[in-house]
């Protein structure tokens, strides 16, 4: 999803510049470049939910509720007040690290008193990525710029793919007292890496310290429609029958996100 997004903005980039080019004029110009950087951080408050307590919640690499930095954001200004946006965001979250011992919590619950517990890591889901965080998301936009010499609001609409991964899981139980045995299988697909498909209104909004620096807080909306299946199979090791359970993550999840950071401005 990062390399997408990453072509996205090298080709969309240009394309704005050369819009920005028009024929001379007698008219006052109203032609612009200028660039943007915009480092900030912030929360994403969750209005509806994906998790809805099942043990198949855990082996998700995702948060309802999130932190998020920005490791990459670019704005093109080539007019006076329209350009294009490109943002990258990290996000993280300290209950993702502890999946593990909640997915174990959870099948102690439910098989613990019957069956002996053995089951494979999900250590691999738990990493922690500078640049990527737990999952990540991008946005490429339209932005609109109101400004007067100390303040500005910038209003933006914007296309993007938010990512996060899913884990396989294995758990096997021995029947205690006895020689029976069952595997347990936890599968979302073939493809771990879940990409959805956003869309986000935002408004930044802030103070001029001076030309090119400014500081900034960030209020985003996002939509986007969750639509996968986890697939849990239950194997009896020797009569080899097993029986299958689905886990449906299928809804529209809205989202709050407010940040604040600085913008620096490159005026050429």
């Amino acid at each position: 999803m990062r390399n997408q997004f990453i072509l996205i903005f090298l080709v969309c980039v240009p394309a704005s510049y050369l819009c920005g080019q028009q024929k001379p004029s007698t008219k006052p110009s109203t032609r612009v470049l200028e660039w943007q950087l915009k480092p900030a951080a912030g929360y994403n408050i969750p209005l509806t939910r994906l998790f809805k307590g099942d043990a198949t919640d855990q082996l998700i690499k995702y948060d309802d509720q999130s932190f998020y930095w920005q490791v990459l954001s670019l704005t093109l200004f080539f007019h006076k007040h329209w350009g294009v946006a490109f943002h990258f965001q990290a996000n993280a979250s300290g209950k993702i690290s502890s999946r593990d011992e909640r997915f174990q919590q959870q099948m102690q619950t439910e098989y613990g008193s019957d069956y002996y517990i053995t089951h494979s890591s999900i250590d691999d889901l738990n990493k922690f990525n500078i640049v990527t965080g737990h999952f990540d998301r991008g946005y490429l936009g339209v932005i609109y710029r109101i400004e007067s010499n100390r303040f500005f609001i910038y209003p933006q609409l914007s296309l993007g793919v938010l990512s996060f991964y899913t884990d396989l899981e294995t758990i096997r139980l021995k029947e205690k007292a006895t020689n029976n045995r069952m595997d347990l299988y936890y599968s979302a697909g073939d493809r771990p890496a879940k990409d959805h498909f956003t869309i986000a209104a935002s408004t930044a909004v802030g103070y001029k310290l001076n030309k090119w620096l400014y500081l900034n807080l960030d209020v985003m909306a996002s939509w986007y429609k969750a639509n996968f299946t986890y697939t849990k199979t239950t194997l009896d090791v020797i009569s080899r029958q097993s029986v299958q359970e689905t886990t449906r993550y299928k809804q529209d999840l809205l989202g709050l996100s407010v940040g604040a950071g600085l913008i620096i401005s490159l005026k050429k």
